[in-house]
């Protein structure tokens, strides 16, 4: 297996993350986008924007930041991405959380790429409903005469499957996965959700891919993790055969918009704990809500994620009923899941799904005129 050191931390050049994954893998499903640049809102992709001019921009939108600005949250930044200005940020912690008008002027620096492709996009592609929510509530975005739509991520049902790989330790193995690991995919708070599983389940292991950041790897070293595997980052082309080993998947990131990890999970039989203010809630469907937890978590409201201690705690007792509904009917819970990503998920569906709205977003009739100078976020 090919493992990328699980020392590595947070890189905005980074291209081994979700959006630029998933693209890629649609590419190969057959999407056609003509000459159109389909564009997320990364650093890298909006910086290819810029240098693109007249050609048409197609919006790829995920979720967006909305950080309440405190001194302990910047601090956590700080110490997540900057190291070397620690010493500096600590003195800032005493600051309290400051009124929202000022935590909006962060939030829109903090996500100024998703605010130049609001600005500049000729057509919009929302992940999940969610993704809409989160703009509108948090960017003020409304629908206008630009073309817009929804579309989930997809995953290769020939690559993602029931048991490709070998039984992972554990009875039962549930898997967790992330490109990189911060606060707020609670994987702190899955390794106490695991330990209090133990009690009924004595035999039970939770296996981690992915890599962590400072914050986190401080976070995880004050647990008990001796129910745990860390597989560190693994190649993108080596997570089929871990999925494959799994019975369960956790996704516990609250306000995470559509996570392509939840995609390549259900293709590969595996259903999916999770909170119901996540795009992964949308992803596993109606007819499998009873895997999904309400936790009662406004949207509206600003939050710290660079703080270990603001991140919502787990209902620890609702996932504990809902993870054992899911194991007194494990065969048919598996059968559900892969029926579900057979279903939606398709990615080549979802190729034909982008190349339709594309067809049509940029007919004689319905395209807007492409900017003649795109400005820098």
């Amino acid at each position: 297996m090919r493992r990328v050191s699980n020392n590595r931390v947070w890189n905005k050049k980074d291209p081994f993350t979700g959006p630029s994954i998933f693209l890629e893998r649609l590419r190969k499903a057959g999407l056609d986008s003509n000459g159109i640049f389909i564009c997320n809102a990364t650093w890298r992709d909006v910086t290819a924007a810029r240098k693109l001019g007249h050609t048409p921009l197609v919006a790829r939108l995920d979720g967006v930041r909305h950080e309440q600005l405190s001194g302990r949250n910047i601090y956590g930044f700080v110490k997540q991405r900057r190291p070397a200005l620690v010493p500096v940020a600590k003195s800032m912690g005493w600051i309290p959380d400051l009124p929202a008008v000022m935590s909006g002027v962060l939030n829109r620096y903090m996500n100024k790429y998703e605010v130049w492709l609001l600005k500049n996009a000729d057509a919009l592609i929302f992940q999940s409903k969610l993704s809409q929510d989160m703009y509108r509530e948090h960017l003020y975005f409304r629908s206008s005469d630009r073309p817009e739509a929804l579309i989930f991520n997809g995953v290769d049902l020939d690559e993602f499957h029931p048991r490709d790989g070998a039984k992972l330790d554990g009875i039962p193995a549930v898997i967790i996965s992330a490109a990189i690991y911060r606060l707020h995919k609670r994987l702190g708070q899955a390794i106490q959700l695991i330990n209090r599983l133990a009690a009924d389940y004595p035999r039970i292991r939770l296996h981690v891919l992915g890599a962590f950041d400072p914050l986190v790897k401080e976070t995880v070293s004050a647990l008990d993790t001796s129910r745990c595997v860390f597989h560190g980052r693994m190649h993108p082309s080596d997570l089929a055969t871990y999925y494959g080993g799994a019975d369960i998947q956790f996704s516990l990131a609250v306000f995470d918009p559509c996570p392509n990890v939840v995609c390549e999970g259900l293709a590969s039989g595996l259903p999916v704990l999770t909170p119901v203010e996540s795009g992964a809630a949308e992803l596993i469907g109606p007819a499998n809500q009873h895997w999904a937890v309400s936790e009662g978590i406004s949207l509206r409201k600003f939050r710290s994620s660079f703080v270990a201690d603001a991140i919502p705690p787990l209902p620890v007792e609702r996932y504990v009923d809902a993870f054992r509904l899911i194991m007194d009917g494990l065969a048919e819970h598996r059968r559900r899941a892969r029926a579900r990503a057979e279903a939606v998920l398709d990615i080549r569906t979802v190729a034909v799904s982008y190349n339709d709205f594309l067809a049509s977003a940029f007919s004689s009739r319905n395209v807007r005129k492409p900017h003649d100078k795109r400005a820098s976020p």
